[in-house]
């Protein structure tokens, strides 16, 4: 009798997911608040960019693990439907694009968001090795108040692009500016004859962009934050704010 009821609110919990969205679960790895965005690693390093309300956003804590359900949007980010807390984890894979490396830490391009992941710099040099601007890595990371700490981190191949989002800064020339996670700065080269869209110094920009031998970028496509205001539909769902044990 007990399955029988386990199997009947399982098939009642798919049905209350809506038509138009599918189900997923992960550990949130960060927050990005101006985007109104969690960034969710699930199973195999696959991480996920969901966008949800303002308040949704707040009461979700780093290394909170989730069921929620979520539409995909035209940017390859999804809109949340229904999110619900089911535990906490202190781990994580990401599966994520080198954006670049500097002492301690790396920038990694990941389900069309950018996170940071920290490591001591002995400690990225004796484990970890020199990644290159495109180098695919695999990291395996523990979840802190402090952000995200690398355990290892390693090389499975080589993209010739990847995606950046961040706040615009300007022109030089024909390098764009960009400013990313922790105040960086990425400078993109505009292809001639490219035609930029209107942009004004502050505005929340995500770009495509190719990745030459030496590291460089250079814009494929750019797609202002305001294009996907019409698609960000949210959620009406639990709330769910209980933790519960264990690691993924």
């Amino acid at each position: 009798m007990k399955r029988i009821f386990l199997l009947l609110g399982l098939v009642a919990a798919v049905l209350a997911v809506p038509a138009t969205a599918a189900a997923f679960n992960g550990v949130v790895v960060a927050k990005q608040p101006k985007r109104d965005a969690l960034v969710i690693a699930s199973r195999g390093g696959v991480v996920r960019t969901v966008r949800a309300t303002a308040k949704r956003v707040r009461t979700i804590r780093t290394g909170q693990r989730l069921f929620f359900s979520a539409k995909r949007l035209s940017d390859g980010t999804f809109a949340a439907r229904a999110v619900r807390v089911t535990g906490r984890a202190r781990r994580a894979v990401l599966h994520g694009i080198v954006v670049r490396q500097r002492a301690g830490h790396i920038l990694l391009s990941t389900g069309g968001s950018l996170v940071t992941v920290r490591s001591s710099a002995r400690g990225f040099a004796a484990v970890n090795g020199r990644h290159r601007p495109g180098d695919v890595v695999l990291a395996n990371v523990s979840v802190t108040r402090n952000g995200l700490r690398a355990s290892s981190i390693r090389t499975i191949g080589h993209s010739d692009g990847l995606e950046l989002e961040g706040i615009f800064l300007g022109l030089n020339g024909n390098q764009l500016r960009l400013a990313v996670e922790d105040r960086g700065e990425v400078f993109v080269t505009v292809p001639d004859g490219f035609q930029l869209p209107p942009l004004s110094p502050g505005d929340e920009v995500e770009l495509v962009v190719s990745v030459d031998a030496s590291g460089a970028f250079t814009l494929v496509s750019i797609q202002t934050d305001d294009e996907n205001d019409d698609d960000n539909g949210d959620d009406g769902g639990d709330d769910g704010g209980g933790d519960g044990g264990g690691d993924h």
